[in-house]
This record gives structure tokens, sequence and C-alpha cells, in this order.
């Protein structure tokens, strides 16, 4: 990832968005309820490679609240907003109680 070099580019984006893809369906077929650790841990890890993705931040906001940890999927959800503001200089569209809607 750490790599600069403009030839590599491309394939540096084909192959995050492979792995974002992956991680993304994978996660959706886990059961929210038993494996909500599991599927924070997968949202952290396609943040890695998209700060931005929005099937990543319902998956956490998602888990976190089935976790219990209410303000903590708050705290996921403000944080992610900002960034989203700063990214695109625009508002997110979406609130969290409609991300965290089963």
């Amino acid at each position: 990832m750490n790599a600069n070099y403009e030839w590599l580019d491309d394939f540096k984006s084909d192959v995050s968005d492979k792995i974002v893809d992956t991680l993304v369906a994978y996660a959706e077929k886990c059961d929210l309820k038993t494996d909500a650790e599991f599927i924070v841990h997968l949202a952290d890890c396609i943040f890695n490679f998209d700060r931005s993705n929005e099937d990543a931040i319902i998956l956490k906001c998602k888990a976190e609240y089935c976790l219990g940890k209410h303000s903590l999927g708050k705290l996921t959800y403000e944080k992610f907003i900002k960034e989203y503001k700063q990214l695109y200089n625009e508002e997110y569209k979406r609130s969290f109680n409609e991300l965290i809607k089963f």
C-alpha cells in the first residue's frame, strides 16, 4: 500500500476494489447477532482500503449496536460523517437510525 509508483496505481486500485468487495460480501453472509465482533473487525479492514465505504459503516454501526455498544456506534457514525463531508464536501444523507435498522 505504501509503494508510490505511478505505473502501480491501477493495480493497487484493482486489488483494493477486489479486497473490499470480497470483505463486504463475506460480512453480509455472517450472522450479525453471533458474529458482531468479527463484523466490526471486517469493517475496520475495509476502512483500511476505503475510508468512505458506506457498506462498511453500515456493517460496523449495526454490529456495534448488536454488541450493546450504542454510544460507540454513534461515535463511529459521527466520525464517518465528518470524514465524508471533508472528502465529498457534502453531507452524508443517511441518519444513524437508518443505518442500524434491520
